[in-house]
Protein backbone atom coordinates (compact mmCIF):
# COMPACT_ATOMS: atom_id res chain seq x y z
CA UNK A 1 0.00 0.00 0.00
CA UNK A 2 1.29 3.76 -1.01
CA UNK A 3 1.59 6.78 1.24
CA UNK A 4 -0.24 9.50 0.12
CA UNK A 5 1.82 12.70 0.33
CA UNK A 6 0.47 14.76 3.22
CA UNK A 7 -0.26 18.08 1.41
CA UNK A 8 0.23 20.12 4.43
CA UNK A 9 3.75 18.90 4.44
CA UNK A 10 4.35 19.76 0.87
CA UNK A 11 2.89 23.51 1.77
CA UNK A 12 5.41 23.55 4.39
CA UNK A 13 8.54 22.45 2.32
CA UNK A 14 7.50 24.61 -0.56
CA UNK A 15 7.13 27.77 1.80
CA UNK A 16 10.37 27.16 3.00
CA UNK A 17 12.51 27.04 0.08
CA UNK A 18 10.36 30.11 -1.34
CA UNK A 19 11.02 32.17 1.75
CA UNK A 20 15.07 31.18 1.01
CA UNK A 21 14.89 31.29 -2.44
CA UNK A 22 11.95 33.70 -3.50
CA UNK A 23 13.33 33.83 -7.46
CA UNK A 24 13.55 30.12 -7.34
CA UNK A 25 11.54 28.38 -10.24
CA UNK A 26 9.28 25.58 -9.07
CA UNK A 27 7.12 23.18 -11.33
CA UNK A 28 5.02 19.79 -10.64
CA UNK A 29 5.83 16.93 -12.05
CA UNK A 30 3.90 13.83 -11.29
CA UNK A 31 3.21 15.25 -7.68
CA UNK A 32 6.46 15.65 -7.00
CA UNK A 33 7.99 19.40 -6.45
CA UNK A 34 11.27 20.33 -7.96
CA UNK A 35 12.79 23.53 -7.12
CA UNK A 36 15.49 25.14 -9.40
CA UNK A 37 17.84 27.48 -7.61
CA UNK A 38 20.39 29.52 -9.74
CA UNK A 39 23.15 30.72 -8.20
CA UNK A 40 22.54 34.60 -7.05
CA UNK A 41 24.98 37.04 -8.30
CA UNK A 42 26.73 38.67 -5.68
CA UNK A 43 25.23 41.84 -4.54
CA UNK A 44 26.81 45.32 -5.89
CA UNK A 45 27.63 48.27 -3.83
CA UNK A 46 25.95 51.51 -4.52
CA UNK A 47 27.84 54.36 -5.41
CA UNK A 48 30.30 55.32 -1.84
CA UNK A 49 28.68 57.70 0.76
CA UNK A 50 25.22 56.47 0.03
CA UNK A 51 23.17 55.37 3.05
CA UNK A 52 24.58 51.88 4.16
CA UNK A 53 21.14 50.90 5.04
CA UNK A 54 20.35 51.37 0.98
CA UNK A 55 23.13 49.34 -0.05
CA UNK A 56 22.27 46.04 -1.16
CA UNK A 57 26.12 44.77 -0.78
CA UNK A 58 25.99 46.52 2.88
CA UNK A 59 23.00 44.69 3.99
CA UNK A 60 23.18 42.86 7.12
CA UNK A 61 26.85 44.08 7.66
CA UNK A 62 27.53 46.69 10.65
CA UNK A 63 29.81 49.16 8.98
CA UNK A 64 30.74 51.92 11.23
CA UNK A 65 29.24 54.94 11.93
CA UNK A 66 28.62 56.86 9.83
CA UNK A 67 26.49 54.04 8.10
CA UNK A 68 27.85 55.04 4.53
CA UNK A 69 28.56 52.06 1.65
CA UNK A 70 32.05 52.10 0.38
CA UNK A 71 30.95 51.69 -2.86
CA UNK A 72 32.49 49.89 -5.55
CA UNK A 73 35.80 48.26 -5.51
CA UNK A 74 38.12 50.12 -6.98
CA UNK A 75 39.50 48.13 -10.70
CA UNK A 76 43.18 47.49 -10.31
CA UNK A 77 46.03 49.74 -11.35
CA UNK A 78 47.14 49.20 -14.81
CA UNK A 79 50.65 47.73 -14.68
CA UNK A 80 52.93 50.78 -15.83
CA UNK A 81 54.10 50.08 -19.52
CA UNK A 82 57.96 49.97 -19.36
CA UNK A 83 59.83 52.85 -20.93
CA UNK A 84 63.73 53.62 -21.73
CA UNK A 85 63.42 55.32 -18.39
CA UNK A 86 62.07 52.20 -16.73
CA UNK A 87 63.94 49.66 -18.37
CA UNK A 88 62.60 46.08 -17.48
CA UNK A 89 65.79 44.17 -15.77
CA UNK A 90 66.46 42.44 -13.05
CA UNK A 91 69.66 44.66 -12.47
CA UNK A 92 69.57 46.64 -9.26
CA UNK A 93 72.16 47.59 -6.63
CA UNK A 94 72.14 45.42 -3.39
CA UNK A 95 74.05 45.83 -0.29
CA UNK A 96 76.78 42.96 -0.21
CA UNK A 97 78.93 42.49 2.74
CA UNK A 98 82.55 41.04 3.14
CA UNK A 99 82.48 37.39 4.26
CA UNK A 100 82.94 36.73 8.09
CA UNK A 101 86.25 35.10 7.48
CA UNK A 102 88.19 37.23 5.42
CA UNK A 103 90.34 39.78 7.24
CA UNK A 104 87.88 42.51 7.02
CA UNK A 105 85.79 41.29 9.55
CA UNK A 106 86.67 43.34 12.76
CA UNK A 107 85.21 40.51 15.27
CA UNK A 108 87.34 37.55 14.33
CA UNK A 109 87.11 34.03 13.88
CA UNK A 110 83.24 32.36 14.97
CA UNK A 111 83.77 31.25 18.56
CA UNK A 112 83.86 27.46 18.79
CA UNK A 113 81.23 27.14 21.52
CA UNK A 114 78.11 27.32 20.05
CA UNK A 115 75.91 27.95 23.85
CA UNK A 116 77.83 31.14 25.15
CA UNK A 117 76.67 34.34 25.29
CA UNK A 118 79.56 35.20 22.87
CA UNK A 119 78.86 33.28 20.12
CA UNK A 120 75.04 34.73 20.10
CA UNK A 121 76.53 38.10 19.68
CA UNK A 122 79.07 37.19 17.12
CA UNK A 123 76.06 35.36 15.30
CA UNK A 124 73.79 38.63 15.65
CA UNK A 125 76.65 40.32 13.89
CA UNK A 126 77.46 37.86 10.76
CA UNK A 127 73.96 36.42 9.45
CA UNK A 128 74.39 33.91 6.19
CA UNK A 129 73.92 35.19 3.02
CA UNK A 130 71.99 34.12 0.04
CA UNK A 131 75.31 31.64 -1.25
CA UNK A 132 75.60 30.32 2.09
CA UNK A 133 78.44 32.18 3.18
CA UNK A 134 78.65 34.12 6.74
CA UNK A 135 78.74 37.94 6.12
CA UNK A 136 79.83 40.30 8.06
CA UNK A 137 77.42 43.15 8.41
CA UNK A 138 80.01 45.69 10.27
CA UNK A 139 82.30 45.34 6.87
CA UNK A 140 80.35 46.45 4.11
CA UNK A 141 81.72 46.17 0.73
CA UNK A 142 79.01 48.33 -0.97
CA UNK A 143 76.32 48.18 -3.63
CA UNK A 144 76.89 45.33 -6.19
CA UNK A 145 75.08 44.34 -8.81
CA UNK A 146 73.87 40.38 -7.94
CA UNK A 147 72.82 39.50 -11.85
CA UNK A 148 76.38 40.59 -12.81
CA UNK A 149 78.25 39.27 -10.17
CA UNK A 150 76.39 35.87 -10.95
CA UNK A 151 77.37 36.67 -14.74
CA UNK A 152 80.86 37.42 -14.88
CA UNK A 153 81.53 35.14 -11.74
CA UNK A 154 83.02 37.93 -9.37
CA UNK A 155 81.64 40.62 -7.70
CA UNK A 156 80.50 43.44 -9.84
CA UNK A 157 79.94 47.03 -8.15
CA UNK A 158 76.61 48.82 -9.17
CA UNK A 159 78.44 51.46 -10.49
CA UNK A 160 80.55 48.75 -13.09
CA UNK A 161 77.06 47.08 -14.07
CA UNK A 162 76.55 46.23 -17.54
CA UNK A 163 72.96 47.73 -17.93
CA UNK A 164 73.44 50.08 -15.52
CA UNK A 165 76.17 51.82 -18.13
CA UNK A 166 74.39 50.75 -21.29
CA UNK A 167 73.16 53.85 -23.62
CA UNK A 168 69.67 52.84 -25.17
CA UNK A 169 70.26 54.10 -29.06
CA UNK A 170 68.19 56.88 -29.69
Amino acid sequence: MQRRPDPAVATRRRASVTRRHPDAETRTVRKTTTYTVEPAEPPTHLPKGTNAEDCPACKGTNPPYPFLCPGPPAAPAAPEEPTMTTPVTDHHPEPWFWGADTDRCPHGPEPEDDTTDAWEQWTDRHPWSPQDVRVCLDAPMGDQCAECSEEHGENVPWADCDERTATPAA
